[in-house]
């Protein structure tokens, strides 16, 4: 017809543009798109996405080449299909590509010790260099090939320097405690990093200590503060579950599987994507009241639409059948069972084993309410088996509710 008209083509136009504005809805600002499409339909959808991504925010057009052609009659044989790149933001991430590496390098990794997995780091003394080392106002001469000798004068340099105490106390004060702790609670933790009172430098017992007895972490008014507290990471609400409820492995062996996915718990323990953890401990959300105060929320980078509904749909299978290869790892609510026809007192169970007593009375109420919505049969003498399941629906109802809770995912 010369025109998009009513054929395939708009039809197909039709079906795209409704998911690719969804995906540009839930793409992060520094995220980015990359749409493989057929040549013949490239043009039309750059077009769209100019207008929703904006044309400043064209990146690319690659062209792909694939390794043979098809034997098109009448013209040159098409062997290439397109991908358009976006960016959302102004400041995508970039993850550059980088080549080989040469092989000599590559060597030091094919001739590792088989335990370099599981042991400390070990020593290649052929590859350990015996040039002046310069850092921090030390310098290690030349000529030194003690391997293990330089580390442990740098790692002595680093944890005698002065930024270490409040950059330890800081992040483990958010880890426990608070996100936004003042300069005087970093300071008291700091000075007992220094000196824990009989001359010892780094007791991190004592720096814990300091930490949880502190009175900014013990005052009553902090705790009721909007800027006091921390999210709770996905993997420790993970493992609060197993320890408040006993949650025991059917293998004993604990076969618990990656939770790393954005569509579970966007987290897995000791599998954090770099050396520097999940996040960043001074991270400040954008576009949030949060970020409009300037406080920091570290473990608001890992949330978004997705992983808050991942983190909602993972933990009602894990509370309700278990987690891992098996549903290995799961719990029989036995204390919540024992009070579950009892509403009040299943309520006031979840309150002290998972909100420290702070459950608020329209939490209370609604957790009341909907386990009471889950009848319990009168005994017949021979429905024990139904009257069993009700009393752990109960249990398994009150327990889903409390850890989905804004009360329960912020630690105040």
């Amino acid at each position: 017809t010369g025109t998009l008209g009513t054929n395939d083509m708009m039809a197909y136009l039709a079906m795209i543009a409704i998911r690719l504005i969804e995906l540009h809805r839930v793409l992060k600002a520094e995220g980015s798109l990359y749409l493989h499409c057929d040549p013949t339909a490239s043009h039309y959808l750059k077009l769209l996405l100019d207008a929703m991504f904006g044309a400043e925010r064209f990146r690319n057009e690659i062209t792909w080449k694939r390794t043979a052609a098809h034997s098109d009659g009448g013209r040159y044989g098409r062997n290439t299909d397109t991908i358009l790149f976006y960016a959302k933001g102004a400041k995508p991430r970039w993850n550059p590509l980088f080549t080989p590496y040469d092989a000599d390098y590559a060597a030091r990794f094919r001739n590792r010790d088989p335990d370099a997995f599981v042991r400390p780091m070990i020593v290649y003394p052929q590859y350990h260099s015996i040039t002046a080392k310069t850092f921090l106002g030390v310098t290690i001469p030349a000529g030194t090939n003690d391997a293990a000798g330089d580390l442990r004068i740098a790692l002595d340099t680093i944890f005698n320097n002065v930024n270490v105490p409040p950059f330890i106390c800081r992040q483990l004060i958010q880890r426990l405690v608070t996100s936004n702790p003042s300069g005087g609670y970093v300071s008291r933790c700091a000075n007992t990093f220094i000196n824990n009172g009989s001359g010892v430098r780094g007791d991190l017992a004592a720096v814990v200590r300091s930490i949880l007895l502190d009175s900014e972490a013990r005052d009553i008014n902090s705790a009721n503060s909007a800027t006091f507290g921390k999210i709770r990471e996905p993997v420790i609400r993970m493992t609060n579950w197993m320890r408040a409820f006993g949650a025991t492995s059917v293998s004993g062996n604990y076969l618990l599987n990656s939770t790393s996915g954005n569509t579970s718990l966007g987290q897995s323990a000791l599998a954090s994507p770099s050396v520097f953890n999940f996040f960043r401990p001074g991270y400040v959300p954008p576009n949030t009241r949060a970020g409009a105060q300037n406080l920091t929320v570290p473990e608001f980078q890992i949330v978004d639409e997705v992983t808050v509904a991942g983190y909602a749909n993972t933990m009602q299978a894990a509370i309700g059948n278990g987690i891992g290869t098996g549903s290995d790892v799961r719990s029989a609510y036995a204390r919540e069972v024992a009070l579950a026809n009892d509403a009040n007192a299943l309520a006031d169970r979840m309150n002290r084993m998972l909100l420290y007593g702070q459950m608020s009375s329209t939490l209370r109420a609604r957790i009341v309410e909907s386990v009471n919505s889950v009848a319990v049969p009168a005994a017949t003498g021979a429905n024990q088996a139904a009257i069993n399941t009700a009393l752990l629906n109960r249990s398994r109802l009150a327990v889903y509710m409390t850890m989905v809770s804004p009360e329960y995912l912020v630690q105040r």
